[in-house]
């Protein structure tokens, strides 16, 4: 069997690998798999549809990094969609699954947080009947075009047992250039999959957390390094230090085997550090963390149940800068009840503590369809129409479509609170 995997290009994410087609395992030996990647082959996309006819798979995977594809995938899949293959999407635009299913060429969409099994169980029922898929954990399109699931089937597994990601799928040399920082060779890692957090925002509220043991993840980062000669993990997991117990066995263990490599943590949140752990991760070569800041008022974090206080927030940031941690703020803005005195006082909040806040520190809040925070926009009216809402966010860029009069006042509070 033939397999193509499709990895469209998406703005702002050029140096991201499709780690989620690198991490697909347990499929037969002689199953023949191709990646066109339009990060490193974007000849391969120029005329994708002659390319995929002389490859000729039998099957179709397209990868959606976020909503942001939506618009490349719908346009990349139509394009094939005369080959009759069928087609099957994975990633973090499955939380659209309706739209996809309504009005792409994608045939079926597995739910985001079985992307490790769910492909596999696909392809092996579709060699034998090659008929419509019925595997769990799948949403489908019947043939009066009503969008079914076909159920949630928890997968019981030693996760260790999962393969180092497949390296040789993907053009390492090239995202080793784009991730190269000063003396640094970089390269991302995952320790865990999903979140405890049940953020109305997020679409990681879905998943439970499975997490590799401590000698899986120092195991890779020493490959990565051998092989690779990479300097510098960035564990890109939502929650890295959510089990107290196993951080600190990371800390211990990574300090005795002794692998001289730096590395960042890119999710963590502030309830689930404390200064020993802080200290252990300075000590073992942790040169940042991204904590979910969000918001310094205490009514909008109880709104997108954060589950932290602002007090929290702020004493994690401070024990990180005290130790000599960079701790690169993120706020959110846009949340459907903040108002302009709101924002200017998490700003203020954090300049007063030592922190400057720049523009590019603020991120637009993103609805994700099917997360409580956009049915509330729906509901409201805010978005009318989701494919016209999908289609419109390629083209985003610091713009806020939803609370326009933010844009304005943004820059110059910044500016006023940081002079």
């Amino acid at each position: 069997m033939k397999i193509l995997y499709i990895s469209p290009q998406e703005k702002g994410k050029e140096d991201i690998p499709p780690f989620e087609f690198m991490n697909i395992f347990g499929l037969p030996v002689e199953y023949e798999v191709r990646l066109f990647d339009e990060n490193s082959q974007v000849n391969l996309f120029n005329n994708l549809k002659l390319n995929t006819i002389q490859y000729n798979p039998d099957i179709i995977f397209f990868l959606g990094k976020s909503i942001k594809s939506y618009k490349k995938i719908k346009e990349y899949s139509l394009l094939l969609d005369s080959l009759n293959k069928p087609q099957v999407l994975i990633g973090d635009l499955s939380v659209a699954y309706d739209s996809i299913l309504k009005n792409t060429g994608i045939d079926a969409v597995i739910r985001k947080g079985f992307e490790l099994f769910t492909p596999q169980k696909i392809l092996a029922q579709y060699e034998q009947s090659k008929k419509e898929f019925s595997v769990n954990n799948l949403f489908l399109r019947d043939k009066y075009g009503k969008v079914l699931f076909t159920g949630i089937k928890q997968e019981e597994f030693d996760f260790d047992k999962v393969p180092f990601p497949n390296y040789d799928l993907i053009n390492m040399n090239y995202y080793l250039n784009k991730l190269k920082r000063n003396n640094y060779s970089s390269f991302e890692i995952f320790s865990s999959i999903g979140c405890t957090g049940l953020c109305t925002f997020c679409i990681n509220r879905v998943s439970r957390v499975k997490r590799h043991s401590i000698e899986y993840v120092l195991d890779q980062m020493s490959y990565l390094k051998e092989r690779y000669g990479v300097n510098f993990i960035n564990f890109g997991d939502p929650s890295f230090t959510s089990d107290l117990n196993w951080t600190k066995k990371f800390i211990r263990e990574l300090g005795r085997r002794d692998l001289n490599i730096s590395y960042k943590i890119y999710g963590a949140r502030t309830d689930q550090v404390n200064k020993e752990i802080l200290q252990g991760l300075k000590n073992t070569g942790c040169k940042s963390i991204y904590f979910g800041f969000e918001s310094a008022s205490q009514n909008q974090l109880v709104s997108i149940k954060k589950n932290v206080s602002v007090e929290q927030n702020l004493e994690a940031l401070l024990v990180a800068k005290e130790l000599g941690i960079e701790t690169p703020i993120q706020i959110i803005t846009g949340l459907p009840n903040e108002d302009i005195a709101e924002l200017k006082t998490t700003i203020s909040i954090l300049k007063i503590n030592g922190f400057k806040v720049s523009k590019d520190k603020v991120r637009l809040l993103l609805p994700q369809p099917n997360t409580p925070i956009y049915s509330q926009f729906f509901s409201n009216g805010v978005i009318k129409n989701e494919e016209e809402y999908l289609l419109s966010l390629s083209d985003l860029d610091t713009r806020n479509i939803w609370r326009p009069e933010l844009n304005s006042h943004l820059e110059n509070i910044i500016m006023e609170i940081n002079s």
